[in-house]
């Protein structure tokens, strides 16, 4: 079929850039990773003239999408010795229609002015006044969101090659990830400015001091009552030790001054989350107040020191609790915003990672590299668990189709008469219940990739048809008349042994050969044991926040204990276990004590009748596949025969499927 040409300015799709890409790029990004976020545009300048500059243009420019805005605002430039830098310039940004293509993330270029369409009118008006012959706007997105442009201009025509535009993608791709850690260490800094704000305006004696007992933040009603609470000195600000204070109270006299001092420098050590401490005024008079200190883990072993004058509330202890509780809400919000902000930061730095660096993944990652820029249709084989997903996720990522849709289907989580119309599609009127036309999972992978996991419980009726979609790219839905043709990519993937399948009579030998053109096989977790320290510290480190725990160890004879566990259910498993430990345990040390005994059988008199042996076995087998008879992971593959034959064996003996 014949492709509609592309209009000239648009930027061509992306080509494998392997051999092309500048080694400096690996400078420019620990360059900006070593940098503080609120200091990253002190080394734009030099990224731009570096990257940007390496490919001849004269000038370029990096421009970000403020949060909730439709428009580009400047972040830095750099130009050519006697070129115009665009900062210095008499410019209006807002370009329709060249701000709409960066900002619907197509961007343009052109290789001289006659190539912009006949509607830009100001963008070319503007281009032939401030002399630029070639140009080039790519969007900087992240998760499919665009927050910024990188621009670059040549002051002669200019006709772009394939290693510049790789060269200018990736760069773009580098300076995408150094503007989303600027702006969300930037809304990290305002939420926890904010929330300082609020707990120094309550209407008692709040201190929040740093991990080495420096006074963060502190609110008027301390220094009012400095006397009674028997501090030194009112004038108490931001970098003073209030550690110091209270010590030098307690050479003083103040009796409980020495006791604060520990409570403080307990909490702040993480020997102790919280203390309380009442004591009566230091000044002579009637009033009591309750210091409470409790731990800020945000502030890596800062505290909230809490005075409280409950001089009238101490017959009114419940008023008292309601207003420790607020203290304790406003202090969840403070952690819980530091938490998620860098939750969202460590997630767009590196979510969807694969994780271990063991040679049996190494070799299977290799695989992946090879294959990935190819449109060859690719059978991922492996048990059940071990990350299939993730590594379909990474071939199209790495592909040429990776800005076009990627589809998945779990074949074994459908009945097989919903198979048909979720793969293909149907006509309105096809089949009862049908009111609408509905496209199915290959139409809308068209130009993408689908990804088809657990292909081996296909029944042999959709085996056919998805034989024909390989062979001539063509569907058709149910009830249509005609046949449509698609373009995509197939990654397939199974734990069954699909050639003893095919030796069974269970999946066509033709289907077979199709799918099992470059087969990956994706690694037990228990032949990459090497590969389990690294994917249990991700798995705290992904799982902790929920649990409301923060995991600072795993002991030795632990971490030996799951290196050494068979894994039956793999990673899904090993994230499972931690999940529960999580949940199950308390503290700052990971502790998997019972969660990895395997259930025994009961002691049951020896037989040996053959049904008694056979219904052991079967119900061991059950119950390591978690009572599955068919489908992911199911029992009557472990067994070697079919659900139906197992399922009449068990009523037989009589076993019932958990």
């Amino acid at each position: 079929m014949n492709q509609p040409e592309a209009p000239a300015w648009s930027i061509p799709a992306q080509r494998d850039p392997s051999d092309v890409l500048d080694p400096r790029l690996a400078s420019l990004v620990a360059r900006f990773n070593s940098v503080p976020s609120n200091e990253i545009h002190r080394v734009v300048e030099d990224a731009l003239a570096e990257m940007i500059g390496g490919v001849g243009a004269d000038r370029a420019t990096l421009t970000v999408v403020p949060p909730g805005a439709r428009l580009l605002r400047l972040a830095g430039s750099w130009s050519r010795a006697g070129v115009p830098r665009a900062d210095t310039l008499s410019i209006d940004l807002v370009f329709p229609w060249a701000i709409g293509e960066v900002l619907e993330g197509r961007g343009f270029l052109f290789s001289d002015l006659d190539e912009l369409p006949d509607h830009a009118v100001s963008e070319r008006r503007w281009f032939q006044q401030d002399g630029v012959r070639a140009h080039i706007s790519m969007p900087l997105q992240v998760g499919g969101e665009v927050i910024g442009g990188l621009h670059a201009a040549f002051m002669r025509p200019h006709r772009w090659t394939d290693g510049e535009l790789a060269q200018i993608r990736v760069a773009a791709d580098v300076f995408a990830a150094a503007v989303l850690r600027s702006q969300t260490e930037e809304a990290l800094r305002s939420s926890q400015e904010t929330n300082i704000a609020v707990l120094t305006s309550l209407p008692f004696g709040i201190v929040i001091v740093d991990s080495s007992g420096e006074v963060v933040s502190i609110n008027e009603s301390v220094r009012t009552t400095a006397a009674p609470l028997g501090l030194p000195t009112a004038d108490l600000a931001e970098g003073d030790s209030y550690i110091a204070a209270w010590s030098e109270a307690a050479a003083n006299d103040v009796s409980h001054a020495g006791t604060l001092v520990s409570a403080i420098t307990d909490v702040m050590s993480g020997r102790e989350d919280r203390l309380s401490v009442e004591h009566a005024a230091a000044d002579g008079t009637e009033s009591w107040f309750v210091t409470r200190v409790v731990r800020l883990r945000a502030q890596r072993g800062g505290a909230v020191v809490m005075h409280v004058d409950v001089s009238d509330e101490r017959s009114r202890q419940s008023e008292l609790e309601q207003a420790l509780t607020e203290v304790e809400d406003l202090k969840d919000r403070f952690e819980a915003d530091a938490g998620y902000l860098r939750a969202e930061l460590d997630h767009a730095k590196g979510s969807g990672e694969i994780v271990g660096d063991s040679a049996p993944l190494r070799q299977a990652l290799g695989h992946v590299q090879q294959v990935a820029a190819r449109d060859t249709t690719v059978l991922l084989l492996g048990e059940t668990g071990t990350a299939k997903e993730l590594i379909a996720r990474t071939l199209h990522a790495q592909s040429e189709r990776a800005e076009r849709p990627l589809v998945s289907l779990n074949c074994a989580a459908l009945p097989p008469s919903l198979v048909e119309s979720e793969l293909f599609g149907y006509e309105r009127g096809a089949f009862t219940g049908a009111v609408d036309r509905r496209r199915g999972y290959f139409e809308l992978a068209d130009g993408g990739t689908i990804f088809l996991d657990e292909i081996g419980d296909l029944e042999t009726d959709i085996q056919t048809r998805l034989l024909r979609v390989l062979q001539e790219g063509e569907i058709q839905r149910l009830g249509a008349e005609a046949a449509k043709y698609v373009d995509v990519r197939v990654i397939a993937a199974t734990n069954r042994d699909l050639s003893r399948a095919v030796v069974d009579g269970r999946f066509r030998q033709d289907l077979f050969y199709r799918l099992n053109v470059f087969p990956i096989r994706v690694p037990a977790l228990r032949d990459r044991p090497e590969d389990v320290p690294a994917l249990t510290w991700h798995f705290v480190q992904q799982l902790e926040a929920a649990s409301g725990r923060h995991i600072k160890s795993i002991k030795r004879s632990t971490m030996r204990r799951l290196e050494r566990y068979p894994w039956p259910g793999n990673v899904r498993e090993l994230r499972n276990v931690i999940e529960r430990s999580l949940v199950l345990g308390d503290g700052p040390s990971l502790e998997i004590e019972g969660l990895l005994d395997q259930p025994g059988e009961p002691e049951t008199e020896v037989s040996d009748r053959l049904d008694d042996v056979a219904r052991v076995h079967i119900l061991k087998v059950l119950r390591e596949c978690d009572g599955t008879i068919s489908g992911s992971g199911n029992a009557a593959d472990r067994l070697g025969i079919h659900a139906n034959t197992l399922r009449h064996r068990m009523k037989k003996l009589g076993i019932t499927a958990r």
